[in-house]
């Protein structure tokens, strides 16, 4: 069956709203917006054969492709509220965009986003993704440029985890029941919108980690004007990262990329309480160093091992060209 552009529209992510916000919804030129909050603006492109295997099921890519701007507002403590899909694909399959639609409104419900417009167009696999939210007007949400020397580098959750399962021979078979813990940490990152808005607060600087570990460091303490020294020993590393890299671990888990957790730079007062809020939400955070004053002629990351001792390291992380 051959789809035109509309009909692709209307039977798959033509979805009521009926959020007061709204004024002009999806189907027009463009959405019109209501909002006395300041709006925060994130997006991001995932390339077929680069962001995500080939011919991998479409319900996850959707799934995937929202949670990692959706971590983009974590990191921001913004609230996310609502998205555009510019979605380019060889052929205008029923059965594909009837799976990749349904995943894409079943995260889009749990994490109350509505997809308010976008576009659709032939070409190459990739779907990029905007997302609006909102940030009280009283506030002014996190950034990378607030850390200062003495705050403590904290982490959310486990890191290289989808690192890991990239070089897993299942990653692109992976059917979502399977309790593969590092296929799930790779197809289904968990922004950490809710331990943000709980703990803005406690946190002068925050990234979300997509490029590893070490590169995304580097860009706090850049932007903050501040060096960072990070313990290997330190880094939280499940059992099934363990058991793939081996003694390698720490040193692979600190540049794979895709673990969307976030990297913050916490005063160390405000560490007991980061803490109490954590146990609550279920969320595991772990200290793997602090920030320090620059000292050579730009901001740097250094890692050590267990004696405290500097670690060469060949690689940063991603790099996108």
């Amino acid at each position: 069956m051959s789809l035109g552009e509309f009909e692709l529209i209307s039977n798959y992510f033509l979805k009521t709203c009926n959020n007061p916000d709204l004024i002009v919804a999806n189907g027009d030129d463009a959405a019109v917006i209501r909002s006395q909050a300041h709006l925060a603006v994130a997006a991001d492109t995932l390339v077929s054969g680069v962001h995500f295997p080939e011919n991998a099921d479409a319900a996850l890519i959707a799934r995937r492709a929202l949670r990692v701007n959706l971590s983009d507002m974590a990191a921001m403590a913004a609230r996310p509220k609502w998205f555009t899909l510019s979605l380019t694909m060889p052929t205008a399959n029923p059965v594909w965009l009837e799976q990749f639609s349904r995943g894409l409104f079943a995260d889009a419900e749990r994490f109350g986003c509505h997809l308010i417009g976008g576009d659709t167009t032939k070409g190459p696999l990739n779907i990029a993704i905007q997302v609006l939210g909102e940030i009280p007007a009283d506030q002014t949400g996190l950034r990378r440029s607030g850390a200062i020397a003495g705050d403590l580098m904290v982490v959310t959750g486990t890191l290289g985890g989808a690192g890991a399962a990239l070089e897993s021979d299942l990653c692109a078979d992976w059917d979502n029941e399977s309790e593969d813990s590092l296929l799930r940490r790779y197809w289904l990152p968990e922004p950490r919108l809710e331990f943000a808005s709980h703990c803005q607060h406690l946190i002068h600087a925050a990234l979300d980690i997509s490029d590893g570990l070490l590169a995304d460091a580097g860009h706090i303490c850049s932007q903050s004007g501040v060096d960072a020294q990070i313990n290997l020993d330190c880094l939280p590393l499940s059992t099934e990262v363990m058991d793939c890299w081996g003694v390698r671990a720490g040193l692979r888990a600190i540049t794979s990329g895709d673990d969307y957790e976030l990297c913050m730079a916490v005063p160390q007062p405000c560490w007991a309480e980061m803490q109490k809020v954590a146990r609550k939400l279920d969320v595991p955070v772990t200290i793997l160093g602090e920030f320090t004053p620059v000292s050579g002629s730009l901001p740097s990351v250094t890692m050590l091992d267990n004696r405290g001792k500097p670690i060469e390291i060949s690689s940063s992380g991603y790099h996108h060209f």
